[in-house]
């Protein structure tokens, strides 16, 4: 966890940054257990999530695929990758998990909180999920990863978009395909999603390389997207 001072005044204002992780040592506070176990009593375990973990059980280790980093046309391939055993478990990252799972959890969220007869959050905890959480005036900021990320040419950023309380919120739909307050958010490895709860659209889209925010996967995901939107 950073040991660095705060940005500005809690309610000011907003940074993307270590928020989840100090989350995390909330729940790990109030519930008396560490997130791994947290996680499977309430969450992952309770949807049959499997593949879902921290650290992975050694019978999935095996599935764990490799990465790749992209250096202009060409790509340097990684394929093995050992997971590491986890003693800190951090809210904003670190699970590993599948596709298939991951579909899971939106679907779940899809459903007011509950899968298949299970329910991990209420209707009315799932509803403010998707409801504005930033101030008056407040818009999304990436502080000094804005225009690293940026250069990469993907068009993921957008700061007339707002925070909900787990994923941003669409204000401006572009070109009339997400529905307005659909979230939205990423992963490092150029993996995307869609939760649309006013279309009862889920959308997941899974790469495997770097430099987050690529021009080529994320312009794909949003065409796939906006295929999914036109045959609801």
């Amino acid at each position: 966890m950073s040991e660095d001072p705060r940005l500005f005044e809690p309610g000011t204002d907003f940074a993307y940054g270590l928020n989840i992780d100090w989350v995390g040592r909330l729940v790990e506070k109030n519930s008396g257990l560490d997130l791994e176990t947290y996680f499977r009593r309430n969450i992952t375990g309770s949807l049959g999530m499997e593949s879902t973990w921290f650290n992975l059980p050694e019978k999935l280790n095996q599935k764990m695929v490799g990465f790749a980093q992209r250096s202009g046309d060409s790509f340097e391939v990684f394929p093995e990758r050992v997971p590491r055993i986890l003693s800190y478990y951090e809210g904003g990252g670190g699970l590993k998990s599948s596709p298939n799972d991951y579909l899971k959890l939106l679907k779940c969220l899809l459903n007011g909180g509950q899968l298949d007869g299970t329910r991990i959050l209420s209707d009315e905890f799932v509803e403010k999920m998707f409801e504005n959480q930033l101030p008056e005036g407040v818009r999304l900021k990436y502080e000094e990863h804005e225009s690293e990320v940026k250069s990469w040419g993907g068009e993921f950023f957008d700061s007339e978009d707002q925070w909900g309380l787990a994923f941003a919120l669409e204000k401006n739909p572009k070109e009339e395909v997400r529905s307005k307050n659909a979230g939205y958010w990423a992963g490092i490895f150029n993996s995307y999603f869609t939760i649309d709860p006013n279309d009862q659209i889920a959308i997941i889209y899974f790469s495997q390389f770097l430099p987050f925010n690529d021009k080529e996967a994320h312009g794909l995901y949003r065409l796939f997207e906006s295929l999914v939107y036109k045959r609801r």
